[in-house]
């Protein structure tokens, strides 16, 4: 009898165990969706994240990336939505960066283009001059200054960002694409360690 009752036991500690496996792993059409287009053609980086300058949820995600990072054990890749005008005009201002470094930037040159529009400025003058200056801190030139070559760099970029945008139906950013295949919903997550694990979880699917 005792055997019985323990062999019981035993088998309800397994379903319970079971259980919380299953909820730790990520849903479909909850934690990720299927893009509406294959965008591996276009998009080289494993991740990336799909993200707009103009966005507030955007900016404050940015403190994030190095736990979500470490957490699914790669890099980030970046792409500016090109959704309305707004956006354009900043994935310009994005892109001119881009190209000039030829890699992703890092955290104090994405801050200071946030700041941008984000801060506060008292004039035009005073926006355009901090614009200046997060460029030449990063050892770059202004946008104001580029080349006729480096424009079409940029113009070259943006298109790939429209693409991106157009094809994956981005409607509200920051996201994350995983292979080129699929889309993280954010709002389904709780934590910076929730959204690496579903990113870890698509990058071996």
């Amino acid at each position: 009898m005792l055997k019985k009752l323990l062999l019981m036991t035993f088998s309800a500690a397994l379903l319970v165990l079971a259980g919380c496996s299953d909820n730790n792993q990520p849903e479909f059409g909850k934690h990720y969706h299927d893009l509406p287009s294959d965008l591996s053609d276009v998009i080289a980086d494993p991740v990336v994240e799909v993200f707009s300058l103009t966005c507030g949820h955007c900016m404050n995600l940015e403190p994030q990336l190095p736990a979500i990072k470490q957490g699914f054990g790669g890099e980030i890749g970046k792409v500016h939505v090109t959704f309305n005008d707004a956006s354009r005009s900043a994935a310009m201002f994005f892109y001119a960066g881009v190209t000039q470094l030829g890699e992703t930037p890092n955290a104090e040159f994405m801050a200071g283009l946030f700041n941008l529009y984000h801060g506060s400025f008292n004039s035009s003058e005073e926006k355009i001059a901090a614009l200046n200056k997060t460029f030449t801190d990063a050892g770059i030139i202004s946008p104001y200054e580029l080349t006729e070559a480096q424009i079409a760099d940029v113009l070259e970029a943006s298109k790939v960002a429209e693409i991106v945008t157009s094809r994956g139906k981005i409607q509200a950013v920051p996201t994350f694409i995983v292979k080129g295949k699929y889309l993280v919903d954010l709002s389904s997550h709780q934590s910076s360690e929730d959204i690496a694990n579903t990113i870890k979880y698509l990058l071996e699917k």
